[in-house]
């Protein structure tokens, strides 16, 4: 799985695209791999990240029942240049907005989305690229 993260791009115009997001600051189990809130319940979630400076963006969780993906709190809010806990008040509050969109693949990966959070009239993107394609060479 390969990422990457834009820059804070431009102020935030009204989005008939960003998603609902069902049980938003909901926080995690506490047997979930990870400590955060969810972003859309049981789908997409906001971690914590173990490690100061960790360069991991994003974390897949598969509990044998449904897959999700998280994101590193502390990525975006660097990206964001505000406070991890603000973007996790954002999120509580339900002013953290998330749209997705297909995007072509870059990395030889088969598929591609582009995960562009909004919040402070800042946007943010994140390509996540998924599956590679099989064969022999």
């Amino acid at each position: 799985m390969a990422t990457s993260a834009s820059d804070t791009l431009e102020p935030n115009a009204p989005s008939p695209g960003r998603l609902a997001l069902i049980g938003q600051g909901k926080p995690l189990s506490p047997d979930f791999a990870y400590q955060g809130e969810w972003l859309h319940e049981a789908q997409i979630f906001l971690y914590r990240p173990t490690q100061a400076g960790s360069p991991e963006i994003t974390a897949p969780v598969d509990n044998g029942k449904a897959k999700s993906l998280g994101f590193n709190a502390a990525q975006l809010a660097s990206a964001f240049n505000l406070d991890i806990e603000r973007v996790f008040e954002h999120n509580r509050a339900g002013t953290l907005y998330l749209r997705v969109a297909e995007v072509p693949p870059s990395v030889g990966a088969i598929k591609a989305k582009l995960f562009i959070f909004e919040a402070d009239r800042c946007q943010i993107g994140v390509t996540i690229e998924l599956g590679l394609p099989k064969g022999n060479a």
